[in-house]
């Protein structure tokens, strides 16, 4: 997404103080200005540059800089003050105001001693000179704030249109084709084993489908609705493997490890149960069970399912589905690993129970 110009980056103050360094360069030639004050205003432009990066440590050494710049050019125009003003424009930008006030008592003192001293006889007017000054910084700096807060909200207002844009489109055409498609195989005489795994497919795709689009619309609540929950996701691929002629050999505890589970992690665990079943449906040997374990130890959920491959499987199984299976374990700060080892397919994960409960 095209956006127009923000000033993000700490051009705006960098270009200002550079044109100031660049006053300094015009005394150095024209005016027999010392080769050392312009150093110093060089100097004092490059930790402005480091504050871009690193603002309190960078504000610190501008404050150094500019009461340095007091005793290389006790006379001169000063020109490392306000090359380290701008670092006050860039502290109101970014918004930290405390960092800001102090910069202005600070810098904003060494520039009325510097102007002080050039005009003794008129104090009230390096008074009013310092005070105008740091008024047009901070003017300049909540300017180019304002311009910032303005732009993002202008993209977030573009950007949300078009989420919305895309999940009515995913809810009206995608999700409702979907749905027509797992009512007209439902309404199928014959439950061939190929049907039943295009209807869980299909059934799976259109709540996950649905979820995503809540979360695109902003609903609440729609972070924490699973499309599929681990004891649910076993009883729907138990479902579909006895669908295809196969049987689970479910461990004794599973079924009490799979509940309660913190939202989150139900979540995780129940797509991963999900998409390791569904794999065993279509590549498992039926002639021997698949093994699904569960146990819940202090603070971690361990899963494991494994399946005799058939013959007939020649390749591995596709590889987005097993990134899927890692991705959903790492939402959570888990890991999930699915690998052949000979004639068996093995599919491991492990979810932190309870650092994970509030993840999505």
């Amino acid at each position: 997404m095209r956006s127009r110009w923000v000033p993000v980056l700490g051009w705006v103050e960098c270009a200002l103080a550079f044109v100031f360094l660049l006053v300094s360069a015009v005394g150095l030639v024209y005016d027999n200005a010392e080769v050392r004050v312009f150093l110093w205003d060089a100097l004092t432009f490059v930790v402005l540059l480091f504050m871009v990066r690193r603002p309190l440590p960078g504000f610190a050494l501008l404050i150094a800089a500019a009461f340095g710049g007091l005793l290389v050019d006790p006379d001169g125009i000063g020109m490392s003050h306000y090359i380290a003003a701008c670092g006050v424009v860039l502290a109101v930008r970014l918004g930290r105001m405390p960092l800001a006030v102090v910069g202005t008592a600070t810098l904003g003192g060494a520039l009325f001693y510097a102007m002080l001293r050039r005009a003794e006889d008129a104090p009230i007017l390096a008074v009013v000179g310092a005070v105008l000054f740091y008024l047009l910084v901070w003017a300049l700096g909540l300017g180019t704030r304002s311009v910032a807060a303005a732009e993002a909200a202008r993209v977030e207002a573009r950007h949300r249109k078009r989420q919305l844009e895309v999940a009515t489109d995913l809810h009206d055409f995608v999700a409702g084709n979907l749905s027509a498609l797992v009512m007209a195989a439902e309404a199928l005489p014959n439950k061939d084993p190929a049907v039943v795994e295009l209807v869980e497919r299909a059934r799976l795709a259109n709540s996950s489908l649905r979820s995503i689009t809540a979360v695109l619309r902003g609903e609440d609540g729609a972070a924490v609705s699973p499309a599929v929950r681990a004891p649910q996701a076993l009883a729907q691929g138990t479902e579909l493997i006895a669908g295809r002629g196969g049987r689970i050999q479910v461990a004794p505890g599973t079924v009490q490890a799979l509940s309660g589970l913190p939202d989150g992690v139900d979540q995780a665990s129940g797509r991963i149960v999900a998409e390791a079943l569904c794999n065993a449906a279509r590549h498992a040997d039926h002639d021997q069970p698949v093994v699904f374990a569960a146990e819940r130890a202090t603070g971690q959920l361990d899963l494991l399912i494994s399946n005799h491959v058939a013959e007939r499987t020649a390749r591995s199984l596709d590889s987005m589905g097993l990134l899927a299976l890692r991705q959903h374990a790492e939402v959570v700060g888990g890991r999930a690993e699915s690998s052949r080892l000979g004639d068996v397919w093995v599919c491991t994960a492990s979810l932190p129970v309870a650092a994970a409960g509030g993840a999505r």
